[in-house]
Order: C-alpha cells, then structure tokens, then sequence
C-alpha cells in the first residue's frame, strides 16, 4: 500500500457558505483512501481567533492519531509575533498556513515581514494560499532575506507560471498538489522544477480526495518521483 501523507486538510463551520465541514468526513476520507497523515487545521484559526482555532486543532489531533495538527496565525490579529511563533513550535506543530487573501491582508505588510523574521531559521514551514497572480511573488519578496521554507497552495492555472518560476529561483520554495489537476500539469511543474519539490496535497474534505490522488497516479513520471510526491517529500520537510 503507498505511504500518503496529505499536507492539506481543513475542518470546522464555514459561515460564508452555511456549511461545515466536518472532521468525521475528513477521517471517513483518510480511511477510505488509505491516507497514512493528515495534516490539518481548524476554520476557526482562519475566520475568528488563531489561538482558539489551534486549541481546536490540537485537541482533534490528540485524538485522532492519524492526523497531524497545523497551527495558524492571522498577523492582523497579533501584536507579538515572535512569541506567538515559539507557543506553536513548543505546542508541537510542525507546520503553520497562513491566508492572505481569505483575510484580506498583502504579504508586503509588516506584520507578514514580522512573521517572516520569526520564522528565520526556526523548524517550522511556512505554508501559504495563494490563488491569484502576484501574491506568491510578494511572500517570496517578503522572505529573500530570510532562512524560511515556503510551501504555496491553492496555486492553480492562473498563478502557475508564476510560481513555477519562482520555484526555479527560490530552493526553500516548494507546491502542495491540491488545485494541479489538469491534464499533463504535475508532469510539467515537476519537470520545469523538480519533484522533490511537490507535496500531496487534495484540500478535503471541502474538495474530492480521488481527483488530486488521480492526477499523481496518471502524471507522466516516474515511480520514485510518484512515491516521493505521495509522502517522502513530506516526510523528509516536516521531519515525520
């Protein structure tokens, strides 16, 4: 059975679109499609408060071995930063999203380039959504003169070159998977940059597991590339 570590999951009330979604259908997901880890987060941490949103995250993790519990911050929202970054590293997440677009800030904005400072040479991923030209370029702006690993997601055709060139710029830039699903795109990011800089990611439960599990396993590459997109990626980026 392949080793599959999903890097994008999300759970919990969605206002916007009167829906929820729901951390029983996240692990129905897991178990139906042999995810080995998921990692995810709470949409409180995104909508309301980061802190509570992570408290959240942390007890489902607790008691769901299977998942792996992703911390948020909004920077709107933090007036000290640098503390904040080390009560996530020592409450023990391995990796932290932030979302500009969902909460209305630009990455060159000082409180992002705050962040950007705490996470300089600290073990903890930076993972942001980005789904429209420019913004992956601002993050990548924001963090030149720092030693952070940036993971883009939500990256899909309308941002694709952009940031497969900034893939080739930037060696601590890597892409989760869950919007690449088109004909031939996997084959062609891993080509122009290289696999080991792609990581499975499928965003459930609010986006079906089988189409991003399905672009991996008919992309024109290889098998070790396939298994290290899958999982060894991950594994190797986040320590697992």
């Amino acid at each position: 059975m392949a080793d599959i570590i999903d890097i994008n999951t999300i759970f919990g009330p969605r206002p916007k679109e009167a829906s929820d979604l729901s951390l029983d259908d996240l692990l129905a997901l897991r178990e139906n499609y042999s995810v080995t880890t998921s990692f995810t987060l709470s949409t409180i941490g995104i909508l309301l408060d980061f802190r509570a949103g992570n408290s959240a995250t942390m007890a489902a993790c607790s008691d769901n071995p299977g998942l792996q519990p992703t911390a948020t911050i909004n920077p709107q929202r933090c007036f000290d930063i640098p503390m904040a970054i080390d009560e996530i590293i020592q409450k023990g997440f391995k990796l932290l999203r932030v979302f500009p677009e969902s909460q209305d800030w630009e990455p060159n904005y000082a409180p992002f380039n705050s962040l950007v400072r705490a996470l300089n040479n600290k073990p903890l991923p930076l993972m942001a959504d980005v789904s429209k030209p420019g913004v992956a370029s601002q993050i990548m702006k924001a963090c030149e003169n720092a030693n952070v690993t940036v993971i883009l997601s939500g990256v899909n055709e309308t941002c694709l070159a952009e940031a497969v060139t900034l893939m080739q710029e930037n060696p601590n830039l890597y892409m989760e998977t869950s919007h690449l699903l088109g004909e031939g795109v996997i084959a062609h990011v891993a080509r122009h940059t290289d696999d080991s800089k792609l990581l499975f990611g499928t965003g459930s439960p609010a986006n079906p597991v089988l189409s991003s599990l399905t672009a991996i396993e008919i992309a024109d590459i290889t098998d070790s590339a396939r298994s290290n997109i899958l999982a060894g990626n991950a594994r190797r980026l986040l320590n697992l």
